[in-house]
């Protein structure tokens, strides 16, 4: 009868288990190493696009506000536009000086509307409403409820 002669692990098959483990465990550094530089890449880029995000809306807040105080200068700080309001101050003057600041302030208003603006309403000191321009013929009505 043939002898099964059973075979014990050799000095090479012991290095060559040893080198599969520490290069799975090399493998593993290196993804790990890969992963964390990508995560780290994602998040400098992402801090980066909400940096130039912020200064965008800045630059876009700064250049809106600009044309504000140019219109507010332009129109509403107008000698025309501040006797228009002395007079609404007396009734008796009151109509009059509504369609005066009306025919006055619509080239104003045509240029808010090109630029999206579709409200324009003046008020008195009591907080009734003088003028809607996107609603001429309502007026007079107290606004002392909805804006305090």
């Amino acid at each position: 009868m043939d002898e099964i002669h059973l075979r014990t692990p050799g000095k090479f098959t012991k290095d060559v288990v040893l080198l599969l483990v520490m290069l799975l465990f090399a493998w593993g550094a290196v993804a790990d190493y890969l992963d964390r530089y990508r995560q780290q890449t994602v998040a400098n880029i992402l801090e980066l696009t909400l940096h130039s995000q912020h200064l965008a809306w800045e630059a876009a807040q700064r250049v809106y506000q600009v044309k504000a105080d140019a219109f507010f200068s332009a129109f509403i700080e107008h000698p025309q536009t501040l006797l228009s309001l002395q007079q609404a101050q007396d009734p008796a003057l009151r109509d009059a000086a509504r369609q005066d600041l009306l025919e006055h302030l619509k080239p104003l208003y045509l240029q808010m509307q090109a630029l999206g603006l579709e409200r324009l309403h003046v008020h008195l000191p009591d907080s009734s409403s003088f003028l809607r321009f996107h609603h001429p013929g309502l007026f007079g009505d107290d606004l002392s409820a909805l804006r305090p």
